[in-house]
């Protein structure tokens, strides 16, 4: 018989190892021998997704089963914590109703978070779609990376939090208080954070003023002009700030922004209506991000700065420190750009000599665009397409 050599391993190895897969296989080792029947009572990395679970249950997702499966997925967890080694510390906690249509329980949810942070966690995930009876209040000296998804019912973001280590911090349909005016400073109560990202946030007026902050993404593909017009946001001030990325149908607001180490940014604006001031947005959203080395932009971004070529050959580029423009791909099928687009981002840039241009296979820098010609402009072209082919 061939040496089992993998049950030979330290504990702390095969916890490792069990953590790569799925909570209930790993459970279900307990039957292979001795040596694993009570490996999984000390796991430190605990991952719950109600898709996987409903897969090893061969259960369905359907809207009329949902709740059946969502509650016996509630009293596996419930059942797993309640058994498990109350003395292990855990790692990471990641629970996640992964269907929208399953409304969790608020009270099982604020229960497994304590229950998390009781055990030291560093590293915890949310993600649940539920009728919100008050936001979820914890504090927690090891958190380090916080993440709390919400498919739908905008969740108020409490100003009770307390995470003195957290490092990573991403946000998915949240409000920022529940009274409808902002809380000042939101993520005061975060001094070590260094990476945000708000995904479908209401932000409107929001400050977000983080010493340690280096990365931060703002993620509003929510296509309302009513959303939009509550996402100006009041100010940004992050001092270590090196990374900005913003996607959305219409141009970032800010009135405030100071990032004085910024380095990358990326924007993607994807409105192709022409909104009425639209492209006078889209320019002093790029302004305000103007000490910029290396600046990503989609095509569609550049689509809305065409809506007035006549400013934009009047105006200085907006990122004279640039040494490198990437050109991307972005919703839209795209396939040209304005040469004077293309002057407007580079041609008095402090290191125009040697900028570093990328772009996408398939575009072309043309003078104009067929669609913006004159009647006249196009007759002349059907003109000199027949001389070619007679």
């Amino acid at each position: 018989m061939e040496e089992d050599r993998i049950s030979q391993l330290p504990d702390e190895i095969l916890g490792h190892i069990l953590s790569f897969t799925d909570i209930k296989e790993a459970v279900q080792t307990c039957i292979l021998s001795r040596r694993w029947k009570n490996l999984w009572h000390s796991l430190s990395d605990l991952h719950f997704h109600l898709t996987r679970f409903a897969a090893h249950t061969h259960s369905s997702l359907n809207y009329k089963a949902a709740q059946t499966l969502s509650h016996r997925f509630s009293d596996f967890v419930s059942h797993f914590l309640s058994h498990r080694d109350g003395a292990a510390a855990i790692r990471s906690f990641h629970l996640s109703f992964d269907s929208s249509a399953v409304y969790a329980n608020h009270t099982f949810i604020e229960k497994c978070v304590h229950y998390a942070i009781n055990h030291g966690v560093l590293s915890l995930r949310l993600r649940a779609n539920y009728y919100n009876d008050g936001p979820v209040f914890f504090a927690s000296k090891r958190l380090r990376e916080l993440e709390l998804r919400k498919f739908s019912h905008t969740s108020y973001f409490p100003e009770r939090f307390s995470f003195p280590h957290l490092k990573t911090l991403y946000l998915e349909r949240y409000e920022f208080t529940g009274d409808c005016t902002i809380s000042v400073e939101p993520f005061s109560g975060f001094p070590e954070l260094e990476k945000l990202t708000l995904r479908w946030c209401k932000v409107s007026g929001l400050v977000v003023k983080a010493p340690r902050l280096r990365f931060l993404e703002i993620i509003d593909d929510t296509d309302s002009w009513n959303f939009h017009q509550e996402m100006r946001m009041g100010e940004i001030s992050a001092p270590l700030l090196t990374y900005f990325s913003y996607e959305g149908y219409f141009a970032f607001e800010c009135s405030k922004v100071n990032l004085p180490m910024l380095e990358q940014v990326y924007f993607d604006i994807f409105k192709r209506m022409n909104v009425e001031g639209m492209h006078l947005k889209c320019v002093r959203m790029l302004q305000q991000f103007g000490n910029a080395t290396t600046v990503a932009l989609t095509l569609d971004t550049l689509k809305v700065l065409e809506l007035d070529d006549n400013f934009i050959e009047r105006s200085p580029s907006p990122f004279p420190y640039m040494k490198c423009l990437k050109l991307i791909k972005g919703r839209w099928n795209i396939s040209t750009v304005l040469q004077c687009v293309m002057n407007y981002l580079t041609v008095e840039t402090l290191h125009c000599d040697s900028l570093t241009v990328e772009f996408p296979r398939g575009v072309d820098v043309v003078e104009q665009n067929l669609e913006d010609l004159s009647d006249d402009d196009d007759n002349d072209l059907i003109q000199r397409l027949k001389l070619l082919f007679e």
